[in-house]
């Protein structure tokens, strides 16, 4: 899990609730494919189901995006319900992995489909591991 500590006591706080219907294949929306936005007593969560392809990453990374660089608390990334990554939703995991917030806070990703376990592994991107995940090197 990455900390980092606020730079500043009046660092901004946002609050959002939202859902995105993400489009599938075909371009039309696609109701399995969704990104949520919650927040919860200083906690976002932005969660992911169904398959982030190359179409929907560009959603899926302007939802992290909007979130990251001002958080304070902690922000997590549940992927348990999604069941394929493409490189354009890895590398935006990639992004605010690598770039601290504004205002501090911490990250943690979550994953339980193997395949969108191996993109993280593959891309060096800790995620929280589900205590019931067997490895695959076991």
């Amino acid at each position: 899990m990455l900390v980092i500590k606020p730079s500043s006591p009046e660092a901004p706080r946002i609050g959002l609730a939202a859902a995105t219907v993400l489009a599938g294949a075909s371009g039309l929306p696609d109701p399995l494919n969704r990104v949520t936005v919650a927040t919860s007593d200083g906690m976002i969560t932005v969660a992911a189901t169904g398959r982030i392809d190359q179409l929907t990453a560009v959603t899926f990374r302007a939802e992290l995006l909007a979130v990251w660089p001002v958080r304070v608390g902690m922000l997590t990334v549940d992927l348990s319900a999604c069941t394929y990554l493409s490189i354009g939703a890895v590398r935006a995991l990639q992004y605010i992995w690598r770039h601290h917030p504004l205002g501090g806070g911490q990250l943690q990703i979550t994953a339980e489909h193997p395949e969108v376990i191996a993109a993280l592994d593959t891309a060096n991107i800790p995620r929280v591991r589900v205590p019931n995940q067997v490895s695959s090197t076991s």
